[in-house]
């Protein structure tokens, strides 16, 4: 709709065609109805976002539902009211003071006792004041709107979302935008159905409203008054708005939002992204170097805003459903979010001097949108894997594209049948730009770009919390094919008789209850244990393979509690990977900001018995621990290519919530991964003709449920063992196995790339490898924990599909992983790898005297000689790479060149492509 048919469409609807447009003199022009009427607006759920949100802009900013000459002369409040406390210069209101005008709709249905159903098109404005209301006390209409600096709105349109109502919120800001050129922050949208205003209006006995006829003029009654001190007067709040002014820090005074600072942010320039990281472009030249083209750009999260239409709950929709009840919320509201520092984890929640506490968000939301689990629907790494399984085996690609969305875009994949049947394909182009840009609802297409929107949200709260065991043999369960219960129903850890329901069952037509299947491992199993087709290169179906098994690995370690129940070692997934602690500190939390009786007084809410929330000592933290922190520095560095906003926290403020993220990740690698432990057992600096002056012993230990490395089979660890000569008071490396350079090829003395880190073949044309060692002793040697898989073609592989014979699988076992289940003939031969301790042991045997017998160690003192064992991890190595660029160069492969030649890992614990997990160090004579 352009310009010129929405200025006519608007004028029509407000009564005005044939009248000359002059801005609020024409709208003053007109003489006043005998009687208030409705706007006449159409109803929003007709209509794009965009169109609409013109329409309605264009009546609040004129005032049309005001009771000037020629307006529609709506009933209001009898004045400005507070709507919480205010108390040593803070708001404690659920909104700011505030003056409500009434559509006609709305008078009669409470004149009506409140009784059935509000009609479409009933509409409240909630004009906004600075606090506190006394300050208006006698002041004149026209003074009064000097103060205005902000109306919500409530418009009921059943037919849009189970809670029947839009929701808007105008401060004189454009109409909302995909376009990053205009909305460069991706910031959420000022209006639509299922809006933030929820978390509190679904509390409200029915309807969605607290509106009572004591507010209103002509009607008997006195407004609720709250405590107010005198300590407004300090502050100078009494300066008249700008013209368009956006309203001021809502998170600072009350738990609505901030709404401004996503405006101020969203006019700040544009970052340029760093040029081309050199050695990369010249290492991997498979691909030219790529520039960052519209054509790489993942759609931005704005329109990843899917509702239940109507009154019937749909399955799946986006995780911005859950937000505004279990995200973190901004003082003085949000304590129960907030949790104290630590002392020793570098994360602060100060949302750009929001809030001076300290502290992080650790609300379900808020750490889950920042895991793997909430980036998977745009996971680049996936993107690109995903385009080479297309480019390798195109006779599958819908199958294959099917498959994949099923974990990684789960809602979109499951709506999609849901709703077309069970032979519904997702389509890879249903996330693409192409049908991002579609929002109106009249066009065909429109469904299958909510389809994409859904599987952007990635592994979202309504897949897991739909999720439900009907004791289905395991191999029915994995690979993606879950089942679910009712969509009117969600699934959650606790009770059925501690769950306050009414707000969920208002607010999205769902009902919470209790599931023990939510606690469980298997319900991980789905997911993390993938059986896939294995194809040759002409297409055909050779086999199947497991691509991951990472319940599997649970299962047969000494953490299991399904074989053996009272498992005293028993730890689940989600006790490891959702833990009720923060770094070691006990919470107290209460699982939802959802409004009760904590907030202020108010009419017409539902009974407290129906909505309060507890405070839970065993809140499980959304953090959904894992260690692909290479993944998440790329939506932390490029967030404009992966259509995500870092800018800041909507609900808090905060601008920490990705930096907890991978600060948490970088924890877990160092404190809940692996140990490492060196021995120093032969030391002799004297006997130049022997083989080993050295003799060290390196243990690792698994300490995770499961391999590590696991899941997908191309992430590896290794071993980086160095022989240090600290004589003359510096530290000079003088033997090394596992050195890489700073692109995370091992590399042997020389610098020279290892032949086994891109399979190079041999005189005799096999492709190399590093096996499992039980002994080091040469620098062009290392202990890399990886699985290597050829493909019928019996080339090593990293597609997915072509898993024909694994070669090696030597990642670390979990404890009590037994002999009988461990596959690998190879690693087998290794008696301690074996014995279900979850450790590897290996030893290193150096000679200290080079080839011309000229010592190593510039000292004959045993002290200057120190051995230091790293344990590091690459979640995409460099031969992965390599093969990324090799076999497919499309969108999304370039995509992930681009991200990967400009990352920056300097400062990030990633330098040189490697994330370390374990270390340890001997020095001295042998112990």
């Amino acid at each position: 709709m352009n310009t010129s048919t929405r200025l006519l469409v608007a004028m029509s609807i407000l009564g005005l065609a044939g009248c000359a447009f002059e801005g609020k003199e024409m709208f003053a022009s007109r003489s006043a109805p005998a009687q208030p009427r409705e706007s006449a607006l159409p109803l929003p759920s007709t209509l794009p976002l965009a169109d609409y949100e013109k329409l309605l802009y264009d009546f609040l900013a004129n005032s049309m539902y005001d009771q000037q000459p020629g307006h529609l002369q709506w009933a209001r409040d009898k004045g400005v009211r507070d709507t919480g406390d205010y108390l040593n210069m803070v708001d404690y209101g659920t909104h700011h003071a505030v003056r409500i005008y009434y559509s006609p709709k709305i008078i009669d249905w409470l004149k009506g006792g409140r009784v059935g159903p509000i009609p479409d098109g009933a509409m409240m404005v909630k004009e906004q004041f600075p606090p506190p209301a006394v300050r208006y006390a006698g002041m004149d209409e026209k003074t009064l709107l000097t103060f205005l600096n902000e109306r919500t709105v409530m418009v009921k349109d059943s037919a849009g979302s189970p809670d029947g109502w839009f929701w808007a919120d105008y401060y004189g800001q454009p109409v909302d935008s995909h376009d990053p050129a205009k909305n460069p922050t991706f910031s959420y949208p000022s209006s639509g159905f299922g809006q933030y205003c929820v978390r509190c209006h679904a509390s409200a006995e029915r309807e969605g409203t607290f509106a009572t006829t004591r507010n209103i003029e002509g009607f008997a009654g006195t407004p609720i008054t709250y405590n107010v001190d005198n300590s407004w007067r300090l502050v100078d709040l009494m300066k008249p708005p700008a013209a368009v002014a956006a309203p001021p820090q809502l998170a600072a005074s009350h738990a609505l939002g901030t709404r401004s600072a996503l405006v101020a942010a969203s006019t700040a320039p544009r970052v340029k992204l760093p040029g081309p990281y050199e050695k990369f472009v010249k290492f991997f030249k498979q691909i030219p170097p790529v520039d960052p083209t519209p054509a790489i750009v993942i759609p931005n999260e704005t329109y990843d805003h899917i509702v239940s239409p109507g009154k019937t709950p749909q399955m799946y929709v986006t995780s911005d459903q859950c937000l505004s009840c279990h995200g973190g919320l901004g003082a003085p509201y949000g304590a129960m979010f907030i949790n104290p520092r630590d002392g020793t984890a570098s994360v602060a929640y100060n949302g750009k001097g929001v809030n001076a506490s300290q502290g992080v968000n650790i609300s379900q939301y808020g750490e889950w949108r920042w895991s793997m689990m909430g980036l998977a629907g745009r996971d680049p790494i996936f993107y690109a894997q995903l385009e080479t399984e297309v480019a390798v085996h195109p006779q599958h690609a819908p199958a294959i594209v099917n498959t994949c969305f099923s974990c990684h875009g789960a809602m979109g994949q499951r709506q999609n049948v849901l709703d077309n049947g069970k032979d519904a394909m997702f389509q890879h182009a249903y996330v693409s730009q192409q049908f991002a840009q579609i929002d109106n609802p009249k066009d065909p297409k429109y469904r299958l770009g909510q389809y994409g929107a859904l599987a952007r949200d990635g592994i979202s709260c309504t897949v897991c919390h739909h999720m439900v065991e009907t004791d289905k043999p395991l191999d029915q369960l994995i690979t993606g094919n879950f089942d679910v219960g009712k969509p009117d129903e969600l699934f959650g850890p606790y009770k059925d008789h501690e769950i306050s329901t009414h707000p969920m069952k208002t607010g999205l037509g769902v009902t919470p209850k209790y599931d023990v299947y939510i606690k469980s491992s298997r319900m991980c199993a789905s997911c993390h244990v993938l059986n896939v087709p294995v194809y040759d290169d002409k297409g055909n179906q050779v086999g199947t393979a497991f691509e991951q098994a990472t319940y599997l690995e649970w299962l047969n370690s000494e953490f299991d509690n399904e074989y053996t129940p009272n498992n005293p070692k028993a730890r689940t997934c989600q006790q490891c990977h959702m833990p009720n602690d923060y770094h070691g500190l006990p919470l107290r939390q209460r699982i939802a900001a959802s409004e009760d009786a904590t907030y202020p007084e108010v009419d017409n809410r539902a009974r407290n018995d129906l909505i309060q929330t507890r405070f839970r000592d065993d809140y499980p933290r959304h953090v959904l621990l894992g260690v692909n922190v290479f993944a998440m520095q790329m939506f932390s560095q490029f967030n404009k290519i992966l259509g995500v906003n870092t800018t800041i926290d909507f609900m808090t403020g905060s601008t920490e919530g990705l930096p907890n993220a991978i600060n948490n990740a970088m924890l877990q690698a160092s404190q809940m991964t692996a140990d490492v432990k060196v021995t120093i057992q032969k030391l002799d600096l004297a006997k130049a003709a022997a083989l080993a002056n050295l003799v060290a012993e390196v243990r690792v230990t698994n300490k995770t449920g499961h391999r590590f490395p696991t899941g997908v089979g191309f992430r590896r660890a290794f071993l980086e063992f160095q022989v240090i000569d600290a004589s003359g008071g510096s530290d000079r490396v003088v033997w090394a196995s596992g050195r890489t350079n700073e692109l995370g090829i091992i590399v042997d003395q020389n610098g020279t790339p290892l032949p086994s880190e891109f399979f190079e073949r041999n005189a005799e044309g096999k492709q190399q490898y590093e096996p499992h060692y039980t002994s080091i002793n040469a620098q062009s040697q290392v202990q890399i924990y990886q699985e290597l898989t050829k493909d019928p073609q019996h080339n090593f592989t990293t597609s997915f599909l072509a898993l024909k014979d694994t070669v090696t699988n030597n990642r670390l076992l979990p404890p009590g992983f037994l002999e009988a289940t461990y596959p690998d003939e190879e690693t087998m031969k290794d008696p301690g790898f074996i014995d279900g301790t979850g450790s590897d042991t290996l030893t290193y045997r150096v000679p200290l005297f080079d080839q011309s017998g000229a010592p190593l160690i510039r000292s004959s003192n045993p002290n200057n000689v120190k051995v230091v064992a790293t344990l590091y991890y690459q979640s995409i190595p460099p031969f992965y790479l390599q093969q990324r660029f090799r076999d497919a160069q499309g969108t999304d492969t370039k995509r992930l060149y681009y991200l990967t030649s400009n990352l920056k890992l300097e400062g990030t614990g990633l330098e040189n492509w490697k994330l370390k997990i374990a270390q340890d160090s001997a020095r001295g004579p042998a112990r």
